[in-house]
């Protein structure tokens, strides 16, 4: 394995540095503020609460669709992050009555890491990239929620399977015969351009 030396400016490195603790603190702080908005809707009976989750929720989720093209690059690392975090909690609570639902979360938000980590390479992402995005990360936190309630339900299976699902349809059916059809567009542009030197 050969590692190649750094040849940026330390203020540039700095620079980098810098846009990768802000980057990852904004996420932290989105996560946070979407589990706020959520236990406000869900758990408080004051209808003031509820109607003020529900207008932080639509404002996180507005910031969220306008910043797909940043978060998309480091989303892959939010389920591997729990996977790695909770992998003892759900071994040992496999004997549980529920502890099928732990390693089922698990296994099933192990694939969306896998799924999501392509969105990290993408030099530019289309419209159905951003819905498909979208959706995932909304089926990711519900999952979250659910299988880390005070008694895990089955629809953290059922949403995180769904979040797999569209990962796994949008790369399938979507992405591919996009990739197709710009890579014959290169090839057919460039014997073309070859044609007419000769």
């Amino acid at each position: 394995m050969r590692i190649s030396r750094d040849r940026r400016s330390v203020a540039e490195q700095a620079k980098s540095g810098l846009k990768i603790a802000a980057a990852l603190l904004a996420t932290l702080a989105t996560i946070a503020l979407l589990a706020l908005a959520y236990l406000q809707i869900t758990k408080v009976e004051d209808s003031k609460h509820v109607f003020a989750g529900w207008i932080l929720m639509a404002a996180l989720v507005v910031i969220l669709s306008t910043t797909v093209h940043f978060w998309r690059r480091w989303f892959y690392f939010l389920p591997g992050f729990v996977v790695m975090r909770l992998g003892l909690w759900a071994f040992l609570g496999w004997f549980s009555p529920r502890g099928y639902i732990r390693i089922g979360f698990l296994i099933l938000t192990s694939i969306m890491a896998v799924l999501s980590y392509r969105f990290s390479k993408l030099t530019r992402i289309i419209v159905t990239d951003r819905i498909v995005l979208l959706s995932a990360l909304a089926c990711f936190l519900g999952s979250v929620a659910a299988a880390l309630s005070e008694e895990p339900k089955f629809s953290a299976l059922v949403l995180a399977g769904l979040g797999d699902l569209i990962l796994l349809l949008q790369w399938v059916v979507i992405r591919k015969p996009h990739v197709r059809m710009r890579q014959r567009e290169r090839v057919e542009s460039g014997t073309v351009v070859s044609t007419s030197g000769h």
